[in-house]
Formats: structure tokens, C-alpha cells, sequence
């Protein structure tokens, strides 16, 4: 079995999402750096709604379920980012995210992620359009 290092492995999965297909090898690899990883066994919630938003997550590996006031309204797998709407509108959380398996994202703060959309103007053109989808 092939052990890659962290940041090695976390670019490499930053470069199956799809939201991150514009971005160049040099630049996922700063955002690995920059990004901290956080694991989640099945059952935890990783973000409720109506709290307020502090990161902005991009999942790695495994599956959680998205529910707005209790209805199950999808499911998240790896390539698939959520958290933005908080960040980006500075609204409450519009939904609760709850792993279904074993689940490993990679957490931007506010700060981080204006800092890399900055830079990445067809990534934040894409955040804003499902910003606005979402609100609606």
C-alpha cells in the first residue's frame, strides 16, 4: 500500500472537486496547507442550522446527509463543498450536515477561503451563483 504524505493526499483529492477544477497543481497545494483536516465518526453533526458560520468544509472522504428543518434534502460525498452560504452571505446556517460514515473534510475559515477566492475568480464566481441558488 502506498502512503502519501497528508499534503500529498489532500491535493490530490482537492483536485477530484469539481469546484476546484480551475485551480492549478501549485495553488491546491497551498490550499492543502493552508486548510485544516478534521475527521468525524458517523452520527456527529458538523454543522447545525441556524448557527453561525466559521468555516467553509470541502469533503475528502465519506458521506454525510444534509437536512433543512428536519427533511432530509441530499447528501454529501467526497468532491462536494459545503458551508459557503454562511460564510459568503454572513447568514445563520441553512442547513444541519451529519456524517453517515466515517467522514474527512478539509476546513477553510472565512479568512482563509476570501483569501484563496481573491485568487480564484472562477471558483468565487461559482460560490456566488450557489449562494444565490440556496438563498432562494
Amino acid at each position: 500500500m502506498i502512503h502519501l504524505r497528508r499534503e500529498s493526499r489532500v491535493q490530490h483529492q482537492l483536485g477530484l472537486t469539481p469546484l476546484l477544477f480551475s485551480v492549478d497543481a501549485a495553488d491546491l497545494r497551498l490550499l492543502s496547507e493552508e486548510g485544516r483536516e478534521r475527521r468525524y465518526a458517523v452520527g456527529d453533526v458538523i454543522v447545525h442550522e441556524g448557527d453561525e458560520g466559521s468555516a467553509f468544509f470541502i469533503v475528502l472522504d465519506g458521506t454525510a446527509s444534509v437536512s433543512v428543518d428536519g427533511a432530509t434534502v441530499g447528501t454529501l460525498a467526497p468532491g462536494d463543498v459545503f458551508g459557503e452560504v454562511a460564510l459568503l452571505r454572513g447568514v445563520p446556517r441553512s442547513a444541519t450536515v451529519v456524517a453517515t460514515s466515517d467522514l474527512d473534510c478539509l476546513l477553510l475559515t472565512k479568512w482563509d477561503l476570501a483569501a484563496f477566492l481573491a485568487g480564484h475568480e472562477p471558483v468565487a464566481e461559482t460560490l456566488r451563483a450557489r449562494t444565490l441558488y440556496y438563498a432562494a
